[in-house]
This record gives C-alpha cells, sequence and structure tokens, in this order.
C-alpha cells in the first residue's frame, strides 16, 4: 500500500506548523499563535482524532489532510490540542474540521514579520540580563515573541522563554550552561509565519556539575538515634546528563557520611550542615542543607 498524502508530506515536509489550544465539548476551537519551525517532533497524525486540519494553496487547491491529536484535560471533557503539522510552502488557508464541519479558519498572511534583536552582547556575560528586541509586521499583525539559547554556536538550541508579546525579558545566564561560543536568538510569530534574529557568540561561563538535594527537601529536626534518609542528584548543564556516581555527603559535625543517591544515617546531637558534592574536580557542586538532632531520643 502506497504512503498517503499526509506520510508523503510529512517524509518531505522541511518546516512544521505548531499548534497549541483547546477543543471545547461543543467542538468550539480556541488555539494560541503558531509558528513555523524545522523541528518535526509531534507531526505524527492521530489516526483516531476527530480533529482535522486542512491546508489549501491560493487556489484552493488542497495541499494536506492532518489528524491533531487531541487529549482529554483534567478539568472537564474540553481537550487540548497539540502537535506539529507539515507545512507545504504553498499554505495559504488552514481550516480546521470536525465531522465534515468547519470550525475554524486561518488565513496565512501574505508577508511575515519583521525582528531585530537590539541587545548587543558584550564579550562574556553573566548573571541577569535584559534582552531586548524590535519586532513590527508589515500588515499590522499581532506578534508574539519567544527566546531560544545555544551554548554550541548554533549547533543545538534550547527555549529559554515562555511566549510573549513584550521586546523585552530578563535572562539569567548564571543558570544556562556555559561555552565560549553561546547565541540568543528571538523568534517573532504571527501565528503562522515565523522570523529568527540571533545574537553574535559571546562566553558565558563553564557551570559546576549542579547538586540537588531531594531528601529532605527542608530543613529538619529529628530526635537523637533517628535514622536521616538522605537522597540527592547530579546534573552536568553543558553534557545534559545526570552524575550518577561521583556523589559524596558529608556533615560539618560528623564527617563524612557515604556516597550515592541515597544513603541513610545516624547523626550526632547538634545542628548540621549536611552537604552533598556532585561530580570531582574543579567541576564538583555542592548543596547544603540543615538537619537538627535533639538531644533527647524519641520515644
Amino acid at each position: 500500500m502506497g504512503a498517503t498524502m499526509s506520510e508523503a508530506a510529512t517524509a518531505m515536509a522541511s518546516r512544521f506548523w505548531r499548534v497549541t489550544g483547546i477543543l471545547s465539548t461543543y467542538d468550539e476551537l480556541e488555539l494560541r499563535l503558531g509558528y513555523l519551525s524545522e523541528e518535526g517532533d509531534g507531526s505524527q497524525e492521530d489516526p483516531g482524532s476527530a480533529l482535522v486540519a486542512k491546508l489549501y494553496g491560493v487556489a484552493g487547491d488542497l495541499l494536506l489532510t492532518h489528524r491533531v491529536p487531541v487529549r482529554p484535560t483534567e478539568a472537564g471533557r474540553a481537550r487540548t490540542v497539540r502537535g506539529a503539522i507539515p507545512f507545504p510552502t504553498a499554505t495559504r488557508v488552514i481550516r480546521f474540521e470536525v465531522a465534515g464541519k468547519v470550525i475554524e479558519e486561518i488565513g496565512v498572511p501574505a508577508a511575515g514579520p519583521e525582528i531585530e534583536l537590539t541587545w548587543r552582547p558584550p564579550e562574556r556575560v553573566r548573571g541577569k540580563v535584559r534582552v531586548t528586541w524590535r519586532g513590527e509586521h508589515p500588515l499590522g499583525m499581532k506578534l508574539d515573541y519567544f527566546l531560544r539559547y545555544s551554548h554550541t554556536n548554533g549547533v543545538t538550541w534550547s527555549p529559554i522563554s515562555l511566549r510573549t508579546p513584550s521586546e523585552h525579558q530578563e535572562i539569567d545566564f548564571d543558570q544556562l550552561p556555559g561555552g565560549e561560543r553561546c547565541r540568543i536568538a528571538v523568534m517573532a510569530t504571527d501565528g503562522v509565519n515565523t522570523r529568527l534574529a540571533r545574537s553574535s557568540p559571546f562566553a558565558v561561563a563553564i557551570k559546576p556539575c549542579r547538586a540537588v538535594i531531594l531528601e529532605p527537601s527542608t530543613p529538619i529536626t529529628a530526635p537523637a538515634g533517628s535514622v536521616v534518609s538522605l537522597h540527592g542528584q547530579g546534573f552536568w548543564l553543558e553534557e545534559g546528563r545526570p552524575e550518577p556516581q561521583h556523589l559524596a555527603w558529608e556533615s560539618s559535625l560528623d564527617g563524612p557520611l557515604g556516597n550515592g543517591e541515597r544513603i541513610e544515617a545516624t547523626l550526632s546531637p547538634g545542628t548540621h550542615r549536611v552537604t552533598l558534592t556532585a561530580g570531582c574536580g574543579e567541576r564538583a557542586g555542592t548543596r547544603e542543607t540543615r538537619v537538627e538532632i535533639t538531644a533527647h531520643a524519641g520515644r
């Protein structure tokens, strides 16, 4: 059996229209502004979905039919809509149908947004920075923006902001992976057409392994003789991977307590600063919590 129109389009697509929204109990569709992306994750059709997207060309010719995934919400019978629809370049109209009835129609603007990144990065960036940009649309359409960040000189990108109509965003570079050739990109969308502006490269400090204490999540008090459970993890931001081996626990009163993600310790009376060290060498990172052991044993 040959491939369907949608399967063939998905295989050949270089861009995907990413769409999110809510489909009500009464089949009323409320969509957020979508955007075009080269990333095709989520582009698989849901054969059982009642929501069908049809993409048409300028002459009204049908270019693509795609069943968009919908999922029930926890709040009730309304359904969430989320997917990536293969987007032929010639698309001019997008119609959404349920049971053959058109419930939403979106025209693809003839022109796209214009975007300029007005923030000029210094050679090295640290701390909280207000990133600014300027966008406009030749047809006066509303624009949404969101930021992406790369610590690999644009080879890979990660989202670092929620969608916003504002033309500025505060970014804390101390919480981002570092590198010698990092970049910021701002994406502007009119709902379909999408434009992107990238910064020149800049340096951000390489981070130590991030230590996270999961248990106890807050300072605790326990009676003498109690067994205290300690649970923690480490994560390398730049490498994007956990640190499962080099995890060392230490008390300010009792010294080394053990190694590993989970340990149990019987601590002496007093106020302990319990430290988890994740990683090793110059990039080892630490996190502390407080454990107070009372002088009297629990009954």
